[in-house]
Parts: C-alpha cells; structure tokens; sequence
C-alpha cells in the first residue's frame, strides 16, 4: 500500500536513487513554465508530429493518467487563467519522493526475494539499488515483482554480476515496454556513477569471511614449501 500524501518522507533527491530517475525521466525544464510543471505539450521543444514527450506527464514521472496518488485524489491538479492544468514545484517533488519510498520499501522486498531463491546473504550494492527502485518507478512495481524478479537471469546478476551487467538486464525490460532512451541514459548513469560498472561487487558475506579464514590458518599451518 502507498504511503499516504500527507505522510512526510525523506527527500530522495540526492541520493544515488533519486539522481538516477531525475536523469532518465525528462530533464528539469521540460514543461516547467511561469514557475509550474505543466505538461510538455505547452513547452516550445514538444513537437506534435514527433510525439517526442509524453504530454500526460509532469515534472519528472508523474503520470496524469496512471499515477498512484492522481488516481486515489491525493494529487488534484490545478487549471491555471490559460486553461493549462499544473502542479506546483512543491507537489511535484512531493509526489516523486513518495513514489520513491514506496519504491524503496519494494526494492527490500525483493532484495529477501533474490536472497532466498539463490540461498545468498549477499546485499547489492547500492548503484543496484538505484537501479532497482528507478525501474519500479518506471515499470512500477507489479511488473518488477511478477516479471523482473522472476528471471533467473536478471536475478543472479542483482546479487553476483556488475552494476553494469544488472543495468542491461532492466533494459530489457524498459524495450519490451517501450520507455524510450531510458535504457542507454540509464547505463550512461551507470558508467558515471558507478566504481563497479565493469567489476563484481565487492559484497562480503560469511561465506567469504569464512573461507578467508580458513585459507589463512590453512597456511600458517601448511606453509609454503621454498
């Protein structure tokens, strides 16, 4: 269940998760006109013939159509003197932030998920995180739940593979349902932001700790031959 509106939430907007879907989703200025989100259809780059922004979205994701809190009436927007519905820059961010920390609460979810099916401790790093909890909010989290994190693929790589490998598998996802240039804005943020885009995780788990250990008595009382 989404958290209500009204229930005050950390802002996301400088962490690593936040940072990401600013990137992928339209940049600040699309459609933020006199002060206001508007849709993009009133800002001077949406082109009608390329269709080339989603004229039911607002600020960044939020979707007039399918998003959680337009639906239930906790987000109502505003007709100004022009007729151009819009939402102030305060309820945008408001909005986006609770997305977010539905989003994050699902990302735990799936963490225990993951876990479970390969018998791991292993805890993803946190540009996975990022990349998890930005997916939800852009496939929203039926579909990460009953899709994503049933593909043994994609899974093994949340837990084992790179951050980089585990951004191609969402990207899949993100073709199969259309969202544009989501995908390689998403690796590139990976690329730029990321210690470990091209290198497994660095997660310790017991098993790791344990093995060391073992190695290491195991030459102190073995030890090399010269």
């Amino acid at each position: 269940m989404a958290t209500p509106l009204k229930n005050k939430v950390k802002d996301y907007d400088n962490t690593l998760a936040g940072r990401l879907v600013r990137e992928v989703e339209y940049k600040d200025s699309v459609g933020f006109i006199d002060g206001r989100w508007l849709s993009p259809k009133y800002d001077y780059r949406y082109d009608p013939k390329k269709k080339n922004y989603d004229i039911f979205n607002f600020g960044m994701g939020i979707d007039r159509k399918n998003n959680e809190y337009v639906q239930n009436g906790e987000l109502q927007f505003h007709t100004d003197n022009k007729g151009r519905e819009y939402l102030t820059i305060e309820e945008e961010r408001n909005a986006r932030n609770h997305s977010l920390a539905n989003a994050e609460e699902s990302y735990n979810r799936r963490v225990a998920h993951a876990q479970k099916v390969f018998n791991s401790d292993k805890v993803p790093s946190e540009m996975k995180k990022a990349l998890t909890m930005s997916a939800i909010y852009n496939l929203g989290q039926g579909t990460v739940s009953n899709e994503l994190f049933e593909d043994k693929a994609l899974m093994n790589s949340f837990l084992n593979g790179t951050d980089l490998e585990y951004s191609n598998h969402i990207n899949r996802y993100f073709d199969k349902y259309n969202k544009g240039d989501r995908g390689s804005k998403t690796n590139q943020f990976v690329i730029d932001n990321s210690s470990t885009a091209q290198q497994p995780d660095g997660n310790i788990t017991k098993e790791d700790i344990i093995n060391a250990a073992m190695a290491i008595a195991s030459a102190m009382i073995f030890p090399l031959q010269s």
